[in-house]
């Protein structure tokens, strides 16, 4: 059997290899910007194609991958933190009447439950995006001294959003009684930034979900139905018993980044051409599965499979990305940067680039696809005109900050200049928008995060100088610096914890750091933000004596890189000052803001899926980068 050809020298395979890349009945997914970049694009047209065979479009697609919270295993997507679950949607009722009845033609395999269920294996897998390892997996399964049987998944995977990859982690074990049967699971997720935990539990006839993102716990149940399965079902059930042509199963699995249980239908439609990294004798068996949640929300997957029921390859329809199965040895070579990863956003610009050492200014280019705006639409008439112009100027707005300044050049495109110094107005030639917001009693807010009143954030406040009669700029430059002194950066920890949790840690990541900054700042009246944006990416390893942040200069192989990063706006003296703790003072021109808030609504989930969509939906380009 032919297996995936690889490169010589990379070990990597030169191609996506298998059926699914030409499929000619493959579907189209929703255009939608955020959600296009990740895993499984949405289905708009299953059962419009009329010239699938009938086994194609009867149970043809793919369960939970990224969405169980670990199906294959978890994959915690920016789904994960809306409300609403983006699993495509099947709106017509024609269409909803036609998966109804092929959904109800598939029939359970008994012989399945007959089967011991698989208790010591061991799987290594690796992502691929072309050439490029983006991700790998490790899922094991081991039976305990109380007999239970336990599987642990540990993923980690770099998901595009736009130009920028983030990095999402996964680790969950899957909690079964010595006959296989589902009992608890347990999961952590990371985001980018930011962190959560969940617990599911069966408890008689309810699934328990409680989940904990701070600052905030949640609880919600659903019932339990019969034959209740794991998000890792699809290994299972194929390791128990491999399917053959025409065979088709069914099962209800949870979905627990979704608090869920979804329908899954699995139809194994014969041999196929799809080749792994691993070769085997025989031609690998294609499995392709669909889960469906209530009436009107689909995911689909493909798999392909040996006659021993071990998965070689995992597809989502209409990816450019691929799931293999590999060696240790691959899973520990070609995994190294994937393991090694500290980062949990990168943002890659190209055009001009950064010179060494710190900077004047840079100059931003930004393109925003038609229909990101809401614009009123236009008349002929120009009445509609005044509202267009007005929402421009919003959308400028949250473009702006200190020293960030935006103009606009049409619906758009626009241009941004951030500065190590106040530019004057003269100089902006009235062609840029300043800020000039006003502090508003969100900026002063007492929060469940920004608790400015507890003791330890009060008694870290007062250490940062002894003296009542400095100025509101010197006090808040003095506890940028407190801040600094007093934490170790790293750049990935919890992402939220309240301001007196990080006061008692002594590392932080720089999220956390801003917090805890804002805390300290309310605590003296003074008004402050956090802002969300990206930084010229840094490690930390020292440039100099007064500097905790070394610069990575862009090579003829990369871009100016950037990476994600928060700091804190801070009113003082009439005047917007932004700071970074981490640096311990003032931000440089290298810092680019894309969003700001009052963390007044501490719904982590909000503010990460609106820097997200900033990131998903902007394309920049740098025209000028000034050395100091």
């Amino acid at each position: 059997m032919e297996t995936a050809p690889l490169n010589a020298a990379t070990q990597r395979p030169h191609q996506i290899v298998g059926r699914d890349q030409a499929r000619p009945y493959c579907v189209s997914f929703a255009n939608d910007p955020l959600y296009k970049s990740f895993p499984g694009h949405f289905l708009d047209e299953l059962l419009s194609m009329t010239s699938l065979k009938k086994w194609h479009w009867l149970g043809a697609m793919m369960i939970l991958a990224p969405w169980l919270g670990c199906d294959f295993p978890d994959r915690p997507d920016i789904a994960a933190f809306r409300n609403d679950a983006q699993w495509s949607s099947i709106n017509e009722s024609t269409r909803s009447g036609a998966i109804q009845a092929g959904l109800a033609k598939m029939v359970a395999d008994q012989n399945i439950q007959e089967q011991p269920f698989p208790t010591e294996w061991e799987t290594h897998e690796l992502r691929f995006r072309g050439e490029t390892v983006v991700g790998r997996t490790h899922l094991k399964s081991t039976r305990d001294s109380d007999d239970s049987i336990r599987v642990q998944i540990d993923r980690r995977t770099k998901r595009r959003i736009g130009q920028a990859e983030m990095l999402e982690t996964v680790k969950q074990e899957l909690i079964h009684d010595s006959n296989g049967v589902l009992q608890r699971i347990e999961s952590r997720w990371r985001n980018g930034p930011i962190e959560r935990e969940q617990t599911a539990a069966v408890n008689g006839r309810r699934l328990e979900f409680e989940e904990s993102m701070r600052p905030r716990n949640r609880k919600s149940s659903v019932a339990v139905p019969d034959r209740l399965v794991g998000p890792l079902h699809i290994y299972h059930s194929l390791l128990r018993q491999p399917m053959d042509t025409g065979q088709r199963r069914t099962a209800n699995a949870v979905v627990p980044a979704l608090g869920k249980i979804a329908k899954v239908q699995m139809e194994c439609t014969g041999p196929s051409g799809a080749a792994g990294l691993i070769p085997t004798q025989e031609p690998l068996r294609e499995l392709i599965v669909q889960s469906q949640i209530g009436d009107n929300q689909t995911r689909t997957m493909f798999h392909w499979f040996d006659s021993l029921g071990r998965i070689h390859k995992s597809n989502v329809s209409g990816q450019d990305e691929s799931t293999y199965r590999c060696t240790p040895q691959q899973y520990t070579t070609l995994g190294e940067s994937i393991a090694n990863e500290t980062r949990p956003l990168t943002l890659d610009i190209p055009g001009k680039p950064f010179p060494p050492g710190k900077l004047k200014q840079v100059g931003y280019s930004i393109h925003i696809p038609a229909g990101v705006i809401a614009l009123p639409s236009s008349a002929d008439n120009g009445e509609n005109e005044a509202d267009r112009t007005t929402a421009i100027k919003d959308w400028m707005a949250t473009l702006t900050g200190p020293r960030q300044y935006a103009q606009s050049i049409d619906e758009q495109n626009f241009k941004i200049i951030v500065s190590d110094q106040d530019v004057s107005e003269r100089k902006l030639a009235k062609k840029f928008s300043v800020f000039r917001d006003t502090p508003n009693e969100l900026d002063v807010r007492r929060t469940s995060l920004i608790d400015s009143n507890s003791k330890t954030v009060r008694r870290l406040s007062s250490l940062s100088t002894t003296s009542n009669d400095l100025d509101a700029r010197s006090m808040a430059l003095a506890l940028t610096q407190t801040v600094h002194s007093f934490l170790t950066y790293q750049p990935m920890t919890e992402g939220l914890r309240s301001a007196a949790e990080v006061a008692d840690s002594s590392v932080a990541d720089s999220t956390e750091q801003a917090v805890l900054l804002m805390a300290m700042l309310r605590s003296r009246s003074i008004p402050c933000r956090m802002a969300l944006g990206v930084r010229r990416e840094v490690s930390e390893n020292a440039e100099s004596p007064d500097s905790p942040l070394r610069f990575r200069q862009p090579t003829a192989e990369l871009s100016n890189s950037m990476t994600y990063h928060a700091w804190v706006m801070a009113f003082a003296d009439e005047t917007w000052l932004s700071l970074d703790p981490v640096a311990g003072g003032e931000t440089d021109a290298d810092y680019l803001m894309l969003d700001q808030t009052s963390l007044a609504d501490t719904d982590p989930r909000r503010m990460l899926d609106r820097y997200l969509q900033r990131l998903a939906t902007t394309r920049f380009e740098i025209f000028a980068a000034v050395p100091k």
